[in-house]
């Protein structure tokens, strides 16, 4: 049968509908039967339903109408909180999740680096990359990433605009370079930025340099300024151009300045640098030329004066200095011609006066010969060549041994004659009130006795050498020379007029051979020390 309430159809023995809860009243049941059972009721059957039954239908579907707008206002809100559930938990869940969590790790890293806590914003950063993957650890990971790396691009921006300092940017990278996934960035930044610097350093060099009015210099610095110096590139060009037009008349008044103090290279320098900014200039080339000319004339006269003084080698550099300024001008060629000229005949003149004096000297000595050596030998005049003679009054005596190769040795004895030994390890010469030291090898110092005098003495040597000829030449030309014998005693002996005129003859003589370095050059058995 069919529920008269909601029109659904119903098992014959319910005695209520079991989708609305209708009762069923048990006079009429039959009359809700099911459609085929109820159509097919006779007509004159269906005319004869009393009015009480229309009555009592009307007044049920009343009350069924009533319970069901009832339960739609309870059912309605109770779906509508049920759906209102079901959206808040995981609307809740994404937002804890992709919200407040994203933005709290976020910022735990973030906010380390803006108080340039490095090592922790690095530890933090290591932490969430290696914990447990879930849904926004790549989100967070990326976000960071982001926000350091435009952040490294607007550290640099900063300092190109000169609002952070070169010092201050470095920091800031030594730190954030920590972090692996921005260290090629930055070290790529680095060298970026290096360049950048080292463009601004120019800058202000320059700037310094055309306030000091070396407009050269600065033009030089201003061009060294790159374009990715933004701050000071269209600057540096603008500088540039007031260089060039500030300095024309400056460095033209510095130029005759120069001239007028005789500095006339400087002058043509000065002038000659600043001739590529004013092409086919007349009157620069004009003062070129007369820089030069006085150039010329100045070096070519202080040339003659040093030739003329022999100073051959210093003549012909002054002209060789500025011939790069005159190729192939005839008038240094000649000179520097004839003052090599002038440099062979004064030596030829000086060998010859050197061979005339030498010859002079050997006369005017004693001279002796070491045939086992084939060596020539000459002491002062009237000194024997085969015995030392140190005695009581002669207390330094020079030697001089040559060969056929105009080689020679020069060798000083030094000693004494008295009573008593002294046994001296070491002689010193007070010259002229400085005290000069000369220590003695055992191997070269010698002593005798007879006619109940002793007689010590020792050998001075190794005159190649610079200093000891040096010292030579300061005892031989020396007022007041002192030889002092250091041993067991003191001796004293004030040298004589002929002991230092001997040494300065063959101090003089020495100088015109050849030296052996060394006495034991010639040979280890060469006795030089002889007897008294």
């Amino acid at each position: 049968m069919f529920c008269p309430n909601c029109n659904s159809e119903v098992n014959n023995n319910y005695s209520k509908c079991n989708y609305c809860g209708y009762s069923f009243s048990n006079d009429h049941k039959n009359d809700y039967v099911n459609n085929d059972n109820y159509t097919n009721t006779n007509d004159q059957n269906h005319d004869v339903l009393n009015e009480s039954y229309f009555s009592t239908y009307i007044t049920s579907s009343q009350q069924v109408d009533k319970q069901s707008r009832v339960s739609k206002k309870i059912i309605i809100p109770l779906v509508a909180v049920i759906i209102v559930f079901l959206i808040t938990i995981p609307l809740s869940f994404y937002l804890y999740n992709n919200v407040y969590l994203y933005n709290k790790q976020v910022s735990s890293v973030i906010d380390k680096v803006e108080v340039k806590n490095f090592n922790g914003a690095k530890t933090t950063y290591d932490k969430i990359k290696k914990s447990k993957p879930y849904g926004i650890q790549t989100k967070v990971l990326s976000a960071v990433e982001k926000d350091l790396k435009d952040r490294v691009e607007v550290l640099s921006k900063n300092f190109i605009d000169d609002k952070l300092s070169y010092a201050e940017i470095d920091k800031w990278f030594k730190g954030l370079s920590q972090l692996d996934f921005l260290k090629s960035s930055i070290g790529e930044k680095e060298k970026t930025l290096a360049k950048i610097k080292d463009s601004k350093d120019n800058m202000a060099a320059a700037n310094k340099a055309f306030k000091d009015k070396d407009y050269l210099e600065a033009i030089n610095k201003y061009k060294l300024v790159i374009k990715e110096d933004s701050s000071n590139f269209k600057k540096s060009k603008s500088n540039i151009d007031s260089c060039i037009k500030d300095m024309y008349d400056y460095y033209i008044d510095e130029a005759e300045k120069m001239s007028s103090d005789g500095k006339y290279e400087d002058a043509y320098k000065t002038v000659h640098a600043i001739e590529s900014y004013y092409k086919e200039d007349k009157k620069l080339k004009s003062k070129e030329d007369d820089y030069l000319k006085n150039l010329l004339d100045a070096t070519v006269k202080k040339a003659d004066a040093l030739n003329s003084k022999k100073k051959f080698d210093e003549a012909i550099s002054e002209l060789e200095k500025i011939s790069n300024y005159f190729p192939n001008n005839a008038t240094i060629t000649k000179k520097v011609n004839a003052y090599r000229k002038n440099k062979i005949d004064a030596k030829v003149a000086e060998q010859e006066r050197k061979e005339k004096r030498k010859k002079e000297i050997l006369s005017k000595l004693s001279k002796g010969y070491y045939r086992e050596f084939d060596l020539n030998i000459y002491s002062p005049k009237g000194y024997s060549t085969n015995s030392v003679n140190i005695n009581e009054t002669i207390n330094i005596e020079p030697r001089l041994f040559t060969d056929v190769n105009d080689y020679a040795i020069l060798i000083l004895y030094a000693g004494f004659v008295q009573n008593t030994h002294i046994n001296f390890n070491k002689v010193n010469f007070d010259v002229d009130g400085q005290i000069i030291e000369w220590k003695i090898d055992a191997k070269n110092k010698k002593s005798q006795t007879g006619y109940g005098q002793v007689a010590e003495w020792c050998l001075l040597f190794g005159f190649h050498n610079i200093e000891m000829l040096d010292t030579v030449k300061k005892i031989a030309n020396a007022k007041n020379v002192t030889m002092i014998f250091e041993g067991k005693k003191l001796r004293k002996h004030v040298l004589t007029a002929k002991e230092k005129e001997n040494l300065k003859l063959f101090f003089e003589l020495y100088s015109y051979y050849n030296h052996l370095n060394e006495i034991d050059e010639y040979s280890e058995n060469f006795d030089f020390s002889e007897s008294i």
